[in-house]
């Protein structure tokens, strides 16, 4: 800011300097600096926007994702994911430029916490997270944590309490955000193994080194078909592990509270409208 930039080098140059003030513009007086420091200030109140939002509104946001369908799949031209298309659109609505970059889950999130990236989707809530980002108040979708196994093992294997997890090899995605009521219990009575994505854990899965998967459901279901494991994994309806919202977060040290109050506003609009309805459609009806 124009202001800032000029009363910095003066307040350096006076206190440690001693210089007078008039030799640091270019030999004025000190009435005619006081006239240039005043139209100075008028010019640059001028120039500073109303509004967090104008400011924001007017630069190129940089937000990351991840590798997720059916929530986000960027580089799927025909359905780039729910997620994706959901935060296009309201971004568009608000007139806002945005570039939408994949990455690994764990360097995105560290992304959005430096400031590095000014949002990332899409994201549960965290205590953690919430230190570094603002996560708007409307979420863009919401998700159903359950418990995957083989087909061929369903007499074996069940899930109606976390005692039919014990001793059993339980695969989940590192840096993903689960219930601490059920981490806390497969870490201490469970075999825990990570994977960087669910389509890996789906693939141990079937080769028999995990018992049990978590994934979201419509995540599952499209990673049954675009594996072909129709009748040879499902999913178990007897508990559900976890319900939670997703959202698209914005980093703190980037962007203001009051635009992300208005993305929040804007998603909750576009919700109502057949655009959204098109697309949620077009990812919750995948069936085994």
């Amino acid at each position: 800011m124009l202001l800032g930039v000029v009363w910095d080098k003066i307040g350096k140059r006076v206190f440690k300097s001693h210089e007078p003030v008039f030799e640091l513009v270019g030999g004025f007086s000190m009435h005619s600096f006081k006239s240039l420091f005043i139209k100075t200030l008028l010019i640059t109140s001028m120039m500073l926007p109303t509004s967090g939002l104008m400011n924001i509104s007017a630069k190129t946001l940089k937000i990351g994702t991840d590798y997720w369908p059916p929530y986000e799949d960027i580089f799927n031209s025909a359905s780039p994911g729910v997620c994706t298309e959901v935060a296009r659109a309201v971004f568009n609505r608000l007139k806002t430029k945005i570039i939408i970059t994949q990455y690994p889950w764990t360097r995105a999130i560290k992304l959005v916490f430096t400031g590095s990236n000014d949002g990332l989707f899409c994201a549960v809530y965290s205590e953690e997270r919430n230190k570094y980002c603002y996560f708007p108040d409307e979420p863009i979708a919401s998700l159903n944590y359950l418990m995957f196994i083989q087909k061929e093992r369903s007499d074996q294997l069940s899930f109606n309490s976390f005692a039919d997890l014990s001793g059993k090899r339980i695969g989940v995605v590192r840096s993903f955000v689960y219930p601490k009521e059920f981490i806390d219990y497969i870490e201490t009575n469970s075999k825990v193994l990570e994977a960087s994505i669910d389509e890996m854990n789906f693939k141990q899965l079937m080769v028999g080194r995990l018992d049990y998967a978590i994934a979201d459901y419509a995540n599952g279901i499209l990673l049954i078909n675009k594996l072909r494991l129709q009748n040879k994994v499902i999913p178990l309806f007897s508990k559900v592990i976890h319900e939670d919202k997703l959202h698209l977060i914005f980093s703190k040290k980037t962007i203001t509270a009051e635009f992300v109050q208005q993305f929040s506003k804007e998603l909750k609009k576009f919700k109502k409208t057949k655009h959204y309805r098109d697309i949620t459609s077009k990812y919750y009806t995948l069936t085994p």
